[in-house]
């Protein structure tokens, strides 16, 4: 199992930011799972967890859905 990466919520009122792995962990939830393997990344910058997110996404898309330009 790949953990998912999260970072921490910016008050205590909030669940983890899931930066990676959001169809991981939305899966686990459906089949009840307690515990989700996960990676905590602290300190992060908006522009760092925005990249983590753009990565993820990138995994999900068929590599013949891009045009020439997002492929580079």
């Amino acid at each position: 199992r790949e953990p998912i990466i999260v970072r921490p919520p910016p008050t205590k009122e909030y669940q983890y930011d899931v930066l990676s792995g959001l169809h991981r962990n939305e899966a686990a939830k459906r089949n009840n799972f307690e515990i989700i393997h996960s990676i905590v990344e602290h300190g992060l910058r908006e522009e760092e967890a925005d990249k983590y997110v753009a990565e993820s996404m990138l995994l999900h898309i068929p590599l013949g859905d891009l045009t020439q330009s997002e492929r580079a």
